[in-house]
């Protein structure tokens, strides 16, 4: 049984001005309007409830990199209490063009969510998410609950379209600093050859906008913290018990920033998957060691090619997609997406105008980029 739930609000979105982007996939054809309920079952209180629209093949993480085409928000005072204890609320998506489109939603447990600041659009621990499901089945004949395209017509008006809300977002934003060549977290340029390593540092969180963190402590599991999980990959004997085959790590990508003038003409930044570095027998030892914590790494080392050749975002290439020589120098801002879909990006508006810091958290750190020689 699975259950994929995006989580992430990667796009950039304004505060209650905020005109959906639409126009990116207007067909020409009439808009249409999408209306249904949310029902939350788990939290024991109402909090503000976001619903997002994703066009299907452009997911957001972890499944892709897209951000929501629409939105809308319902506050907590909407929600009214059944018999049973769940909560459930009218939501309505308007002006929406004909497609297909995913939809997810995110209980904002700790009204830490900002559609207006870059590092708060996602979901935090404490949140609940959820979404429009239905029952797969995959090929190997397993089944259960997983997100699932919706249609939309032209002009036409869809009418009961549930979402839920259900599943308790058990881990933190993967915030990082980018380590400099000392070894230290870096405010400035970092450099990085085509064929050598770059070093991420989960780090705590502390400011006027979000609260994440400390740091995960490997002697004492402390619930939240912040690190970068790994997700264990699974088989069974014949005895029914669990054999790890592997560990996923967390996706890394790496966006190249352009130029005032360049992103003005409306050119496309190169984006590249960046290769992680671990150790299957490190995890396991992690794991025989403190039974109580999944997977974990307060680092990551992150490459940007394999035999000279660099990949795009979700390659399938099993040679890669082009040769290093071809990278731009940079500058280059550097993405983590965890598997539950939470994101955070160096630079990001913390290294820019961060006036409260807490917990020790430096925001010129927050600031660096890398350049790629």
């Amino acid at each position: 049984m699975r259950q994929t739930i995006l989580l992430s609000m990667a796009a950039a979105m304004c505060g209650c001005e905020w005109t959906p982007p639409v126009a990116n996939l207007d067909t020409g054809s009439a808009s249409g309007v999408i209306l249904g309920d949310v029902l939350v079952v788990g939290p024991e209180r109402p909090a503000d409830v976001f619903i997002l629209l994703y066009d299907a093949d452009n997911p957001g993480p972890p499944a892709g990199l897209g951000g929501p085409v629409n939105f809308d928000v319902i506050p907590a005072e909407s929600f009214e209490q059944s018999p049973m204890g769940s909560w459930s609320a009218s939501y309505a998506l308007t002006a929406v063009p004909p497609g297909r489109y995913l939809m997810s939603a995110l209980h904002d447990t700790d009204l830490d969510f900002s559609p207006s600041v870059d590092i708060a659009k996602g979901s935090t621990c404490g949140d609940w998410g959820g979404g429009f499901v239905g029952w797969v089945t995959d090929d190997d004949g397993s089944a259960g609950p997983d997100t699932v395209p919706l249609e939309l017509g032209p002009g036409e008006l869809l009418t009961g379209v549930p979402a839920a809300i259900q599943v308790p977002i058990p881990i933190e934003k993967p915030a990082f600093t980018i380590l400099g060549g000392d070894g230290e977290p870096a405010s400035g340029q970092v450099g990085m050859s085509t064929d050598g390593t770059l070093t991420l540092a989960a780090t705590a969180v502390g400011t006027e906008y979000i609260e994440l963190g400390p740091l995960q402590d490997l002697s004492d599991k402390q619930p939240c913290a912040v690190s970068f999980p790994f997700v264990p990959v699974v088989s069974y004997d014949d005895a029914g018990a669990v054999i790890i085959e592997d560990m996923e790590p967390p996706q890394v990508f790496f966006t190249e920033i352009l130029s005032a003038e360049d992103a003005a003409s409306g050119t496309s930044p190169m984006v590249i998957q960046g290769i992680v570095d671990y150790s299957v027998a490190d995890f396991l030892f992690q794991l025989l060691n403190f039974p109580t914590m999944a997977g974990e790494s307060l680092e990551l080392t992150v490459r940007v090619s394999e035999n000279g050749r660099y990949y795009l975002p979700f390659s399938v290439s099993d040679d890669g997609d082009g040769s290093v020589d071809e990278l731009p120098e940079g500058p280059w801002s550097v993405m983590v997406v965890n598997g539950a879909g939470q994101t955070w990006t160096v630079p990001n508006t913390f290294g820019q105008a961060e006036t409260n810091p807490t917990e020790g958290f430096d925001p010129a750190t927050q600031g660096a980029t890398v350049v790629i020689r």
